[in-house]
């Protein structure tokens, strides 16, 4: 027969495994999670950028009042 002790011994591995498998799982999840939601953002980045240059290409949207440095201005020769 089994002591008291040793089912509580047992319960307690028990717990000690199924916690620690728990905690790997969630880590898991957090970096899937992580990877998906780059992915997504990434997509989304791609496409809004294309929308808008073809929606905007070559027209004037905005005049500034300053000229612009020379790293962000368009060639136009």
């Amino acid at each position: 027969m089994k002591t008291q002790d040793s089912i509580s011994k047992n319960k307690t591995k028990k717990k000690d495994r199924v916690e620690t498998s728990l905690k790997d799982a969630s880590r898991d999840l957090s970096v899937f999670k992580f990877k998906s939601g780059a992915v997504v953002a990434l997509v989304l980045f791609m496409v809004f950028g294309y929308l808008i240059h073809c929606l905007i290409d070559g027209k004037v949207v905005a005049k500034i009042p300053f000229v612009p440095i020379k790293l962000v201005q368009k060639d136009e020769s």
